[in-house]
């Protein structure tokens, strides 16, 4: 009989340790200490638990195990608190490209080939030139629409038709 736990988006699922697993792996978690984790927490399980409840039990541990780890592990909770706004997020996004040598600018109007888009992060070094849309949610199970991505799409199709100046 498998385990229902309740998903950020409001769905339930069959509980699957070989995803909680998994996400201890990417942290950083060896192997064995991935599977001695999600084998305590699935032993203590109940149906209805919440992924949240499962991640901050699956943390606890890691972090006794490795601190390493464990800080990477928290990092998609960490960026959710950057709080209500996106320009916080996108000020991050920047922070990271000029730790790579990249020159950034936040909040630009780029001129197009039919109207000017405002870009939320424009990335450069040399000749090179990168206009970032970041889409920052400050809740858990929230995605971003295809539709939204079409619609980036197509301004950065237009930005790159276009002069693709920052006015």
């Amino acid at each position: 009989m498998s385990i229902l736990i309740a998903k950020a988006d409001g769905t339930s699922e069959a509980f699957e340790r070989s995803k909680l697993i998994s996400s201890l792996e990417r942290a950083g978690a060896k192997s064995d200490i991935a599977q001695n984790i999600a084998q305590e927490i699935e032993k203590r399980l109940e149906s209805g638990t919440s992924t949240h409840v499962i991640y901050s039990k699956a943390f606890a541990r890691l972090r006794d195990f490795k601190k390493a780890a464990a800080a990477r592990y928290s990092l998609k909770r960490a960026v959710l608190e950057f709080g209500p706004s996106g320009f916080p997020f996108e000020s991050y996004i920047g922070e990271l490209f000029k730790t790579e040598g990249f020159e950034t600018r936040i909040d630009q109007l780029v001129r197009g080939k039919c109207v000017e888009h405002e870009v939320d992060v424009v990335i450069t070094k040399g000749e090179e030139t990168i206009y970032a849309e970041a889409k920052f949610h400050n809740a858990a199970g929230f995605k971003t629409d295809l539709k939204v991505v079409l619609y980036v799409k197509a301004r950065i199709d237009d930005i790159g038709q276009g002069r693709g100046l920052v006015v």
